[in-house]
């Protein structure tokens, strides 16, 4: 509706400050907010609409090449504006999907089709321009920056611990679909999608890989024509342009070339200083490039403008980042909008595909002694010999080859303060990604990680703090077709006598100072970090998270372990800066975000009560919930077509429960759609509920009676232990409501009478791979990212004898068979045996049950359990099942 496109506007209007506009039809809303580069009238508003009116688009980015498009649409198409929206918007019309390969430019974009209800969106090849998006069974929710998603979005902000693990470790961050936000995900770069029908589909429309038809450079007059080419397609607008430059070689590159363009009579540069002699200061190197056409200008940088500008910061890029490096460049962008411009060229994506980053000479290394290469082997081992960086190669090379597991482990040990438990639990995730990573035999495969894995986060870092003062960044070295042609171009071309990027190196000898073109020292965008962080001010920030109550009660850090590192890296007895960083913004985040975003105990969870003719227990069930002490913010329970007095005795006692409601859904008749009738009797409660705010959602049967503290218990133990996988009847462990469709019922639906399910770790179940039945207990292997199944100690009483809708001898065997391998004595077995025999009316399920426990025995069956949960398995049932009769 208009109020939450208006909400998300207002939330990200510094994106575009020039115009707004806002498309609603049917149950689809489209918002836009403008930041004018082309054609700067009123014909560039958006959402904008094809001249056949079916089409609308929302569009945010530049496609450089849009008036040869547009050539080659003149003849179908009457165009009424000189934007590169609309040529989209009839490149789409005219072609379809297969539009995307024709544009070269940076666009995320969504067009929606007003006859078909067709969503279409894509993302540009390399991630420049961000697509975020949540994903309910009732919303689908997109934007450029996660911060229009939470203002509108049914959802909870909650954060994703693998991907925090992943920044704790190794750094890393953008690597994947997944956000810092669990639940808020990214449009994959070079990807589009579909919504027809109320499906999602996503597709892959771009491969970097897929090069079998592009041709390397020949010489570096080559490389030099096809970087000015990209150069000046990027130059193209009808606003100022700027470039930031420090003293490296990718952004003076892009300077000289400039500078050689006759068109350009003047051009800004900007960019972050610091006092002379410190870490990052470029001053001395940026004034050599003394062009005429250069206007320079300058961001002194402090450690006291990085405390000022602290909570700003943080808003600004709405997810923690690794270093302080960022905020130079965020300090850039302010620069820049005070002196008027509103387009910067940016020298990212050089490094990637040009062995930018020194660790490129040990992959390189690598793949010579795969090729037997010794004797290039040897030439460029001499020339780093010469230069002093021989022995970073070679550790570095070291670390290459190291199987996955020592790398972690080596991550794990320069990072000391992150909680133990926590390191168990989201290792896996890390060892996928530093396999995904490291994982190479030849250079380009190196270069292919970088740009699959590691260049996103430098572009949405950029584009975060540009459009944070309504500045477009744009990267010439990340035109699709010179990086296409460097990946084929042979490694001599690109590390040579020691240099890396030697063919741009090459290229600019005419047109960059040697002291420019052939520095080896520069590193990349840095700060004097571990500085500032020993400043006085900043000791500060640091003591007051140490000491709160917050930051003592997170389950990722080891307090006394990062008070202890901060120490020493004070006394200068480490240089760890940058962990001590990773752990202020991380918690300042978590307060930000995710602290004051939380809900009462009372909002934790809601109820679904399916029944039918349950008159006998529903007066039980319900005291045993209303007598809890926290109780459900909502409780609904669905009667599926009782026959009995259930539904009088429910409104007699909700009278006074305002927060219990009760449904009817009389499934007589009804088609089961992938479930039994009681789980889809539960979905009909639970699209009646009011609040879908909730952290957990419990399915719980009208016939089962919890302890008054069950609920309590339940949540703390969830707060507490991450890796929870099962409590009293089943618990499972992550609840996403996109995941709670019809469709997916038989999948994830396991018998039990009471399921609670939590929001955390819903997302990463990828299906059971068995389920071991004992009494009212499921317990559960399933294949988890990392997670494992336990139990907690807490008694569930289910009243009436456990059924099964199979074969009750067969199920009886299993699950005696099971009962084995779950470590159950052969006391708690004979227990159980009479317990059965007691209940039913025949003795050949009890026997049976038994026969599977000897059976088990008899097969050598290994037990599946730890000693510890054995024994509390064997001590909660013997309490249970002797006590019975008595607490029924």
């Amino acid at each position: 509706n208009e109020s939450d496109l208006l909400q998300m506007i207002n939330s990200i209007k510094h994106r575009g400050p020039d115009d707004e506009g806002m498309f609603v039809y049917n149950n689809v809303g489209l918002g836009f907010v403008r930041l004018s580069i082309l054609d700067l009238s009123e014909k560039g508003h958006q959402p904008m609409r094809s001249s056949c009116g079916r089409y609308i688009i929302t569009y945010n980015g530049e496609v450089y090449n849009f008036r040869e498009i547009r050539r080659d649409l003149t003849s179908k198409f009457d165009f009424i504006s000189d934007t590169d929206t609309e040529v989209i918007l009839n490149a789409y019309i005219e072609w379809g999907e297969e539009c995307l390969v024709r544009l070269n430019g940076m666009f995320a974009f969504v067009i929606y089709d007003t006859e078909t209800g067709i969503l279409f969106g894509a993302r540009d090849r390399f991630g420049i321009k961000p697509f975020y998006y949540y994903e309910s069974h009732k919303q689908f929710v997109f934007a450029s920056e996660i911060q229009a998603i939470l203002a509108v979005a049914d959802y909870v902000p909650r954060a994703n611990d693998s991907v925090l693990f992943n920044y704790l470790l190794t750094n890393r961050t953008n690597y994947s679909t997944e956000t810092f936000f669990e639940g808020i995900n990214k449009l994959p770069a070079g990807c589009k999608f579909l919504i027809e029908n109320g499906i999602f589909k996503i597709n892959k429309w771009y491969d970097v890989s897929d090069l079998k038809d592009v041709k390397g450079f020949n010489n570096s007059e080559d490389y030099l024509k096809e970087l000015k080419r990209a150069i000046n397609y990027q130059l193209i607008s009808d606003v100022p342009i700027g470039i930031s430059l420090s003293g490296g070689l990718d952004s003076t590159s892009i300077a000289a070339c400039i500078n050689e363009n006759p068109e350009i009579k003047k051009l800004k540069s900007f960019s972050a200083i610091y006092e002379r002699g410190e870490i990052g200061d470029e001053q001395d190197i940026i004034k050599l490039l003394n062009y005429p056409s250069l206007e320079m200008h300058f961001a002194r940088l402090s450690c006291n403008d990085l405390i000022t500008d602290l909570n700003d910061y943080i808003n600004c890029l709405g997810e923690p980042i690794p270093s302080t490096s960022e905020y130079a460049e965020y300090k850039v962008m302010q620069l820049v909008r005070e002196n008027g411009t509103t387009v910067l060229l940016n020298g990212q994506g050089a490094d990637e595909v040009l062995g930018g980053y020194d660790y490129f000479y040990a992959a390189y290394f690598k793949e010579l002694i795969f090729k037997l290469k010794f004797f290039t082997l040897l030439s460029e081992g001499l020339a780093l010999l010469n230069s002093g960086r021989l022995k970073f190669t070679l550790k570095y090379l070291l670390f290459f080859i190291m199987p996955a597991k020592l790398q972690c482990y080596l991550f794990k040990k320069k990072n000391t303060i992150i909680n133990d438990k926590f390191y168990n639990l989201y290792k896996p995730c890390s060892l996928s990604l530093i396999r995904k990573f490291y994982r190479f035999n030849r250079l380009k495969e190196f270069f292919l990680n970088h740009l699959n894995y590691k260049l996103e986060h430098h572009l949405l870092w950029a584009d975060k703090s540009g459009m944070n003062f309504s500045i477009e960044t744009r990267f010439p070295f990340i035109d699709h077709i010179l990086i296409e042609r460097t990946l084929v171009t042979e490694n001599e071309k690109i590390l040579k006598n020691g240099f890396t990027k030697h063919i741009l190196r090459e290229s600019t000898k005419n047109i960059l100072s040697d002291d420019i073109r052939l520095r080896k020292e520069k590193l990349g965008f840095e700060t004097p970090e571990s500085k500032w962080l020993r400043s006085e001010a900043f000791k500060g920030i640091v003591k007051d998270i140490i000491n709160s109550k917050s930051f003592s009660s997170r389950k990722y850090f080891k307090k006394h372990e990062f008070e202890k590192v901060f120490q020493n890296f004070i006394n200068k007895k480490n240089e760890y800066s940058q962990q001590i960083w990773k752990v202020v913004h991380l918690e300042l985040w978590l307060r930000k975000f995710i602290d004051q975003k939380g809900k009462d105990t009372e909002d934790y969870f809601v109820i679904v009560t399916p029944i039918k003719n349950e008159e006998a227990f529903i007066k039980y069930n319900i005291f045993s919930v209303v007598n809890q002490t926290i109780k459900p913010k909502e409780w609904i329970i669905v009667d599926d077509g009782s026959e009995d007095n259930s539904v009088e005795i429910i409104l007699n006692l909700i009278k006074n429960y305002p927060w219990i409601r009760l449904i009817k859904n009389n499934s007589k008749g009804q088609r089961r759609e992938g479930g039994s009738k009681v789980v889809n009797a539960f979905y009909v409660g639970y699209d009646n509920l009011i609040n879908k705010n909730f952290e957990y959602i419990v399915k719980l049967d009208g016939d089962v009676v919890l302890p008054p503290n069950y609920f309590e218990r339940i949540i703390n133990e969830f707060k507490s232990d991450e890796i929870l996988g099962i409590c009293g009847g089943v618990i499972i462990n992550k609840f996403n409501e996109d995941k709670l469709i019809k469709e997916k019922t038989s999948e994830f639906h396991v018998r039990g009478a009471l399921k609670m399910i939590k929001r955390k770790c819903w997302n990463d179940i990828g299906g059971f791979k068995r389920v071991w039945f004992w009494d009212t207990l499921d317990v559960m292997e399933a294949r988890f990212k990392g997670w494992h199944t336990r139990s907690v100690d807490i008694d569930v009483i289910h009243n009436r004898p456990t059924t099964s809708a199979y074969d009750p001898i067969q199920h009886a065997y299993k699950s005696g068979y099971e009962t084995y391998k779950m470590g159950s004595d052969i006391k708690l077995t004979l227990l159980r045996v009479f317990v059965r025999i007691f209940k039913r009316p025949y003795f050949v399920v009890g026997f049976s049950f038994l026969k599977g426990y000897r059976d088990a025995i008899a097969n050598k069956e290994k037990k599946i359990v730890s000693d510890s949960l054995a024994k509390f398995i064997n001590r909660t049932h013997f309490r249970r099942l002797i006590t019975f009769k008595h607490k029924l």
